[in-house]
Parts: C-alpha cells; sequence; structure tokens
C-alpha cells in the first residue's frame, strides 16, 4: 500500500537526494568515520515521537492526544521534507484537537505545517509587508514551504 506522501506528484524521485552526511577528520588526517549532520532533525523526529506518550486531557484543559495516525504522518511528512532537503522545522508542537505542528522562523517570517489528520495538512504564512496565506492539503503544504524556504 503506497503512504500519503508515495502518492504526491510533488517530487520525483530523481529529484530526491538522501540526508547529507560529512567524513570526520582527525587532526592527524585520518578518517574517523561517517557522521550525520542532522541532529535538528533527530531532536524534531524525538519530539514529535515523545508525543506517543501523551494522553488525553494532557494540559489540562481537555486538549486531544495526538492519534497514531497523526503521528505517523507527522514522521514521514519530516522523512520525507529531510529528503528533499527543506530546512528543518526549528520546533514542534501539539494542539488541542490531536493536531501535530510543525513551525519554521527566519528573519521575521513564519511558516507552519499543521498536521490535523492522517494524511490530511494545512499551513500557514506570515511574512512581513504581505498578507498572511495558508491552505490546505500535504502536497500544497510542502509546495508553500519550498517556496517559502527559498526566497
Amino acid at each position: 500500500m503506497n503512504t500519503v506522501l508515495e502518492r504526491s506528484a510533488l517530487v520525483t524521485k530523481n529529484q530526491v537526494r538522501p540526508a547529507s552526511s560529512t567524513t570526520a577528520m582527525g587532526r592527524d588526517g585520518l578518517g574517523t568515520g561517517r557522521i550525520r549532520v542532522d541532529s535538528g532533525w533527530a531532536k524534531i523526529l524525538a519530539s514529535v515521537e515523545a508525543m506517543r506518550t501523551l494522553t488525553d486531557d494532557w494540559d489540562g484543559d481537555g486538549a486531544t492526544a495526538p492519534r497514531a495516525g497523526v503521528i505517523e504522518t507527522a514522521r514521514e511528512l519530516l522523512g520525507y521534507l529531510r529528503a528533499i532537503p527543506l530546512p528543518c522545522p526549528m520546533t514542534t508542537g501539539t494542539g488541542p484537537t490531536g493536531s501535530i505542528l510543525l513551525v519554521w522562523e527566519r528573519s521575521g517570517r513564519y511558516f507552519e505545517i499543521e498536521i490535523v489528520a492522517p494524511g490530511q495538512a494545512e499551513w500557514f504564512r506570515s511574512e512581513p509587508g504581505a498578507p498572511p496565506a495558508g491552505g490546505a492539503t500535504i502536497d500544497r503544504s510542502i509546495r508553500a514551504l519550498f517556496e517559502w524556504s527559498r526566497a
């Protein structure tokens, strides 16, 4: 069965690059092995994975905990964004209705993808001097993030 993101027509397989890595060199010039240069991604993925431990009313105000399908969609989306590659989100969060937020900020500019249900996302963008923009669908979220990250 194809996943939500595999069905996406946004990026073809020949456009996707693997996550970057580098060779670690010691003072003597000898390679010490391969080191991943994506600790930010690891932290974000760990944050999303930790959301599995939340239970309903996690905030004391009746918030719904993210369900497994929403968490899996977030993990899949993050893996896809990392492979393109697009910038790592600065932070993640949970919404009161069980959604998962992925947030980017740069130079007064803000971008957010909210996974609202399994396979479903909405996005929001705010930039100085421009009206706020937003929309729905995972494909459009990825396209909007790509455009935002290149500006």
